[in-house]
């Protein structure tokens, strides 16, 4: 929504929308987690620091800036699969630092991503197989 400058009046109905309540700003995500919102910590390299820092993400957060030209950036997290995307958006330049929850779960999702380029010539189409294109090779990634 930060980059919506204008907005026009349609005509259009919203009535077969789903109800989704407004974010309360309180953190990151508009639909909230059955455990309760979590509280993540993230490193962003100097090259994501600014956007990072200069865009409100919650109500709670605070930016530590480093001598290096980093960021960390504790903040709220209202939804996992929102804070899980967000995080992977800034793609290198973001590490999390805290929930351990959350590391497992970026591991987890960065490894099969990179089994899927391991083989870049070949389709993801793993039907012949039965199983995932993340199934279809091994690679072992440095820590």
């Amino acid at each position: 929504m930060h980059r919506i400058t204008a907005s026009r009046v349609t005509g259009r109905s919203s009535a077969a929308l789903p109800d989704i309540p407004a974010p309360s700003g309180e953190g990151l995500g508009i639909r909230e987690m059955e455990e309760g919102p979590s509280e993540v910590s993230v490193r962003f390299a100097p090259e994501a620091a600014t956007y990072a820092a200069e865009r409100r993400w919650s109500r709670s957060q605070r930016c530590e800036m480093h001598d290096d030209g980093s960021v960390r950036l504790p903040i709220r997290a209202h939804n996992e699969a929102e804070c899980l995307s967000w995080v992977l958006g800034f793609a290198d330049r973001a590490q999390v630092l805290a929930p351990d929850w959350l590391r497992r779960e970026i591991k987890k999702t960065v490894y099969a991503m990179a089994r899927l380029y391991h083989t870049p010539h070949k389709p993801a189409d793993t039907a012949e197989s039965g199983g995932s294109p993340a199934a279809a090779c091994s690679l072992r990634l440095r820590e």
